[in-house]
């Protein structure tokens, strides 16, 4: 054996010994995107532990700032092992990340994947688009019979804000992506600063999938982005709201998760779920890896399994997607979702069943196609 296995193995050792005091501490710790997680449920959650069980809720401001903690976590980790120095790096039972950070999470080794995770209350009842977006290979790449690296948390979907006075003196209101093409919209309109976003949604305008391997095999495809380029105003995906708010703009593609919690301050604006199908976007609970350069499954104990299935229960399912400004896992299946739509959940952005069966998560692609998609946009964005 050499020496740095050696002390990985120590590390490993010291890491293990770490979790045992954790569980004598009786003390669930998760890292989560401030404000996601609704006070009044994380309430519940905690009394559905075990009576000796805390729960730990620690938050950071945006999605970058939870990777980055992952990298540090493994950065201690690696340091500590070239010093020589066995310490406890205590990590989080569970980190927030976004379906996007998914893919760099697994490649640098910053999570662990789930052990048996079919053995977890309610895995069952989550719908099977779940399997496509979380059952990767070590590359992070969607593989079929690929390991489960997360578990849903929540979802969301692209939405078009508009500004109702602008629509009032028009006499109609947008209701599909094709709306953002027409003349009266010329330089009225705000998209998200993303090339997979932009593309995305040219894509699903034109009934493709939004994860096509090249675009440029469609011979619209390049004539519908640039017909979209003489309508765009701003590309932004910070603070586009705020130029919709202003009068800026007149419509704005977002996700829902920003839209929704803003609609109930500013009754000027209104939204909705474009047709014929549109994007969709995912946060998810991951696993911190504890050893370096490990990709082994680690086993959940009940406290884990309990934190996880508490969001997929039928009874949380209203009240995670009223107050997280997210939707429930379960609504993932079309039929669940049009039940409740004029019910419950009225007040509630979601695509109706027709939408959502043809609605996809933007997923990893090989290196070909990431080329093609950035000279597509790099062109899109040198006609402004």
């Amino acid at each position: 054996m050499n020496r740095r296995s050696l002390l990985v193995g120590l590390m490993a050792l010291a890491i293990a010994q770490s979790a045992c005091r954790q569980n004598a501490d009786n003390t669930l710790t998760v890292a989560a995107l401030k404000g996601i997680v609704p006070p009044r449920l994380l309430s519940d959650v905690e009394n559905t532990l075990s009576d000796r069980m805390k729960l730990r809720l620690t938050t950071r401001q945006s999605l970058a700032d939870l990777f980055k903690q992952l990298q540090d976590w493994q950065a201690s980790l690696s340091q500590a092992a070239d010093t020589d120095n066995a310490v406890v790096v205590n990590t989080a039972n569970w980190v927030g990340l976004s379906d996007y950070w998914l893919t760099a999470a697994i490649q640098q080794q910053l999570i662990s994947p789930l052990k048996e995770p079919r053995d977890i209350p309610g895995w069952s009842t989550l719908p099977a688009q779940w399997r496509t977006l979380l059952q990767r290979n070590d590359q992070g790449l969607p593989m079929e019979a690929g390991t489960w690296w997360a578990a849903p948390y929540r979802w969301g979907h692209l939405t078009i804000a508009y500004s109702r006075r602008h629509f009032d003196r028009l006499g109609w209101q947008p209701t599909a992506w094709e709306d953002l093409l027409r003349p009266e919209f010329k330089e009225r309109i705000a998209l998200p600063n993303h090339p997979r976003l932009v593309l995305g949604i040219v894509l699903k305008s034109l009934g493709y999938s939004a994860n096509d391997l090249d675009p440029t095999a469609h011979s619209d495809v390049i004539d519908r982005l640039n017909q979209l380029s003489s309508q765009v105003r701003v590309y932004a995906s910070d603070n586009y709201l705020q130029s919709l708010i202003m009068g800026d703009v007149w419509l704005a593609a977002g996700w829902s998760t920003d839209i929704q919690p803003v609609l109930s301050r500013y009754r000027q604006l209104g939204a909705v779920s474009p047709k014929p199908s549109t994007l969709l976007t995912a946060d998810v609970w991951a696993k911190p890896n504890p050893q370096i350069g490990s990709d082994d499954p680690q086993s959940l104990t009940t406290a884990d399994k309990t934190w996880l299935s508490y969001w997929w229960q039928q009874d949380v399912l209203t009240p995670l997607s009223l107050f997280s400004q997210g939707l429930s896992p379960l609504l993932l299946d079309a039929n669940i979702g049009s039940e409740l739509l004029n019910d419950s959940l009225g007040s509630v952005l979601i695509p109706n069943a027709e939408q959502l069966q043809e609605s996809e998560f933007i997923l990893p692609l090989p290196r070909e196609a990431i080329a093609t998609y950035t000279q597509l946009w790099q062109a899109l964005r040198r006609s402004k």
